[in-house]
């Protein structure tokens, strides 16, 4: 993440340093992905230790030998396999050769050690429906996160808290909304899909309502000033 940060806001003339950092991303990438999923090759070996080669053998991501030079061959292989072949190219250029590369050159190379990163993510996904599976889960984990800061934000209104400490006063569907949030945050992370959806549903009925509220408070308080003025 920090070099992708870094290759957002680097000037042209730091570019090309910058990009070789990209250039190297891929494969420690890759190491991070076959270790988080426990992959293992066809022999039964963990994949995460072996270099960029093994990697790609390991985790399957394409079927081509990626050090073919030929063009034509590539021309007649997927945009996959092609995407891979030249951020291969671009790792091995970039750890043992220098390039003074003009700018849109270095902008190229970038794009496609990103594209390599998200091509793998989807062969995998697309290969391994445990992968897919476990992505699902944590999206809607985050998602419910997300949420849980999204609910509290909606207890201060333009005003100040919205809530009150009067007693005897049925709660307010904020409040109850609230309430479910903190009872759902005792089973986070191991939430489900479901719980999201209410969370979700929710919020933003809840969202609405206060912001229609606010506005018709907007627009009494502008009444209510323009008949003071009056008078």
């Amino acid at each position: 993440m920090s070099v992708f940060l870094r290759y957002l806001s680097c000037s042209r003339e730091s570019c090309g340093a910058v990009v070789e950092q990209v250039s190297s991303l891929w494969e420690p990438f890759l190491k991070k992905l076959s270790f988080l999923f426990a992959m293992h090759n066809a022999k039964g070996d963990p994949v995460w230790p072996f270099g960029l080669d093994g990697l790609v053998a390991g985790l399957r991501l394409s079927s081509k030998d990626l050090r073919e030079t030929d063009k034509a061959y590539w021309q007649t292989q997927s945009v996959e396999d092609a995407v891979l072949r030249l951020a291969y190219q671009l790792r091995h250029k970039g750890a043992h050769e220098a390039h003074d590369n003009p700018y849109y050159e270095h902008e190229r190379n970038a794009y496609f050690v990103f594209a390599a990163v998200v091509v793998s993510c989807k062969i995998l996904i697309e290969a391994f429906v445990e992968i897919g599976k476990l992505v699902d889960e944590r999206e809607d984990v985050d998602e419910v996160r997300d949420l849980f800061v999204r609910i509290e934000e909606l207890s201060i209104g333009p005003d100040g808290p919205r809530l009150s400490s009067s007693t005897g006063v049925s709660p307010s569907r904020l409040q109850k909304l609230l309430g479910f949030s903190n009872r759902a945050q005792a089973v986070w992370p191991n939430c489900s899909a479901e719980l999201r959806r209410l969370l979700e549903s929710e919020y933003l009925s809840v969202r609405n309502e206060l912001s229609e509220a606010d506005r018709e408070a907007n627009i009494q308080e502008f009444i209510d000033a323009q008949q003071e003025d009056r008078y």
